[in-house]
């Protein structure tokens, strides 16, 4: 901690380095293109500094990554598409920058991420139903962004051979999402934690929330939710915070 000034260029050369923690200095300037060059690098934690700029294309080659962490930062651009060739990654955290444009359903391709988190930035556009290809899935988080259309559930289940089991966060609040929630999130059998408050979502309650055994926290707060609160809520006995007002519903999920 401490550190100022901007990373040099010769960082590229310290080819068997394998895990590069700058998080929590003062460090700014763009991230140097040769930071690619860093073959062996498997973890790089750059967050919560002064970074700004975009994320070098090149980046896309660094095939040994399998944490990229730039949260908290002045960061901006598109994602580039080669960020989605890097197959190893497991972790990849961009919340809190400037960050724009729209998903690419190439995320599919990090068939090994365990944790999305791109909230707290301008993302638009309809977050690709591809994202649940990805079975390691655990955390999947979308909030404060600008995201609109659909929520990312497909409308059949058969969409999917295998849904994320594993995929226990969903946070997708403060956006502009529109549609109803589909009948399909049943099959999210690990879900934990459902946050999709602050949308525009229509529609009823679905009942087969009511199948999400695991369920700790459910938030459809300020939508536009109508019908009456389905009593298959009430199976969930794990279930201990719930936030379903400004909607118009009607019922208890007492």
């Amino acid at each position: 901690k401490g550190l100022t000034g901007t990373l040099f260029h010769e960082l590229g050369e310290l080819k068997f380095l394998q895990v590069l923690n700058l998080e929590e200095n003062k460090l700014g300037g763009e991230i140097p293109l040769e930071v690619a060059n860093m073959w062996s690098l498997e973890e790089l934690y750059i967050g919560d500094n002064n970074f700004e700029g975009t994320i070098p294309t090149e980046m896309g080659q660094m095939n040994s990554l399998t944490v990229l962490d730039v949260h908290t930062n002045s960061l901006s651009g598109t994602v580039p598409l080669n960020i989605y060739n890097i197959s190893t990654l497991k972790y990849l955290n961009m919340t809190r920058n400037f960050f724009e444009g729209t998903i690419s359903s190439n995320v599919a391709h990090l068939v090994l991420l365990e944790k999305l988190d791109l909230s707290f930035n301008f993302f638009t556009g309809v977050v690709p139903v591809d994202v649940l290809r990805i079975s390691r899935l655990k955390e999947l988080i979308l909030q404060s962004n600008e995201f609109t259309g659909s929520i990312p559930l497909p409308k059949k289940s058969t969409y999917f051979q295998d849904y994320p089991k594993q995929l226990t966060r969903l946070i997708f609040g403060d956006n502009k999402f529109e549609s109803s929630i589909p009948n399909t999130i049943e099959k999210l059998s690990g879900l934990k934690e459902i946050r999709i408050d602050n949308n525009r979502l229509t529609g009823v309650i679905p009942t087969q929330l009511g199948r999400l055994k695991q369920l700790t926290m459910l938030s459809l707060s300020y939508n536009e939710l109508k019908s009456s609160i389905p009593s298959e809520l009430k199976n969930l006995k794990n279930l201990s915070r719930v936030y379903l007002h400004g909607n118009q519903l009607t019922g208890n999920a007492d």
